[in-house]
């Protein structure tokens, strides 16, 4: 298959991630657009076929010569071990920032902004390419932006569960002076990479790249359903934290808090997060279906990953504790001076306690990824060329089934959610997918006898034991 081709199938088949790499070369003529759903993509309607044949070498689901692996191996394969699962890794750690306000406003233990601010104050960059409140349009509340001040960055803190696209931003790099570190989701690090081997000018302007953990991308109607929940109307809302902690709390029990702006007033709202919708990862509501095809849990592109460490030691600290792969000398250095000055705490973690932090992730984007290739294979669509083959062995019935109802939840909140927002009415998704949800989780619960056995065993160990 020619690379016209190649970038042609994971538009119609809906792989497209919508991040803009293709979009970004000066003269572009391909369009990164919002659709209906509330989704980045590229429109390819006035593109020729030279620039197709080239822009299919920058995205990350088209581009067949390089994978994660093989660009991990350019990049770190002189310093660094090897994991299968989390890729390269010079050292991983759990951590959490001690100076100043980086752990209390940051999602997780400050670590992300922190280090951002540290690369900058050193000289080692101009300035970062990250995910900022978006001021000038209030119907896209968050977008791609360059910082180049402490002040700046640290505007850009906190995650966003929310679509974003890095075309524009990355033509402005273009004409700037100096060196950039890029903060995104492993998928659009692996863009920044393709792309900078595609560049050459590019690539001098990339300094270091930050990529964070991911589950997967949602679309902007997964965030006005949950204003619609909450009893706002989404065009009031002029800001949302999706992570806002609370005291006490369990660090994986986070509240959204949204800014209303109304007669001229701003109104802050909180909610719990799991009243609001009890499992909005597992069950993959308002999901990008190019992130069901995506093998890269860890960001293995990036010189250094971050994600939360959800495991039973860190996560009862309402402060937040980050996981930290780190694949770079430089950012190592940073990292143990800072250390060394009692600036941040640091704890030796294994690639198995990485990977024991993020396992149904893990479980899901990588040791199950076969079973919906194998689907889509069946049915003889086309799919983007992944490390991980097609395959309906090594999985149960059961999680085949959850598998299945993954997609068809995905899918269908989509079209439920635009189906209820036509009619104005939000019962009309709920209506539409809580009965799915309730399939769902069935399947997660023991059945009947199997439930009976195992209590009568555990009351006879009792009665052991008390005898």
């Amino acid at each position: 298959m020619n690379s016209q081709n190649k970038l042609l199938k994971v538009i119609e088949n809906d792989f497209c991630i919508g991040c803009g790499a293709c979009a970004s070369f000066p003269n572009s003529k391909i369009n990164i657009e919002l659709n209906e759903y509330g989704m980045y993509k590229a429109n390819l309607k006035k593109a020729n076929n030279e620039e197709l044949t080239k822009l299919s070498n920058v995205c990350p689901f088209a581009n067949t010569k390089d994978n994660e692996s093989t660009i991990g191996q350019e990049l770190f394969k002189n310093d660094c071990n090897y994991d299968e699962k989390i890729g390269y890794y010079l050292n991983t750690f759990a951590g959490y920032v001690k100076e100043d306000e980086f752990r209390r406003k940051g999602s997780s233990g400050g670590v992300a902004t922190w280090l951002l601010t540290e690369l900058l104050n050193l000289g080692y960059i101009d300035g970062v390419v990250h995910v900022k409140t978006n001021k000038k349009d209030k119907d896209v509340l968050f977008k791609y932006a360059i910082s180049k001040t402490s002040e700046e960055i640290r505007e850009g803190t906190k995650s966003r569960y929310y679509p974003i696209e890095m075309s524009q931003t990355i033509k402005e790099v273009r004409n700037l002076q100096g060196k950039y570190a890029f903060v995104g989701i492993p998928c659009f690090i692996k863009a920044i990479r393709l792309l900078s081997k595609e560049d050459n000018l590019f690539s001098k302007k990339v300094g270091f790249t930050i990529s964070l953990f991911c589950g997967h991308l949602k679309s902007k109607n997964y965030l006005d359903y949950l204003i619609r929940k909450m009893g706002m109307e989404p065009k009031n809302v002029i800001y949302a934290d999706f992570r806002k902690k609370v005291e006490g709390k369990p660090a994986s029990d986070y509240a959204l808090e949204v800014v209303e702006e109304k007669g001229g007033e701003q109104i802050i709202h909180t909610k719990m997060m799991k009243e609001l919708v009890s499992d909005p990862w597992g069950t993959g509501l308002f999901k990008y279906n190019a992130c069901d095809y995506c093998d890269d849990v860890a960001g293995e592109t990036a010189d250094v990953t971050l994600g939360d460490a959800w495991l039973p030691e860190y996560v009862k600290d309402s402060g937040g504790t980050n996981i930290i792969i780190i694949r770079n000398k430089k950012i190592l250095e940073v990292f143990q001076k800072a250390h060394e000055e009692n600036r941040i705490y640091l704890e030796n973690l294994t690639p198995k306690d990485i990977i024991s932090s993020q396992i149904g992730n893990f479980r899901h984007r990588q040791q199950e990824l076969g079973y919906r290739l194998f689907l889509l294979e069946q049915k003889g669509r086309w799919y983007p060329e992944k490390r991980i083959k097609p395959s309906s062995k090594n999985i149960s019935k059961k999680r085949c089934l959850i598998q299945e109802y993954r997609l068809k939840l995905a899918k269908t909140s989509h079209d439920a959610y635009l189906k209820a927002i036509n009619q104005n009415n939000i019962q009309v998704f709920e209506d539409i997918i809580n009965p799915l949800i309730k399939k769902y989780r069935k399947l997660y619960k023991k059945n009947f006898v199997i439930r009976a056995i195992s209590r009568i065993k555990r009351e006879l160990s009792s009665k052991g034991e008390n005898n």
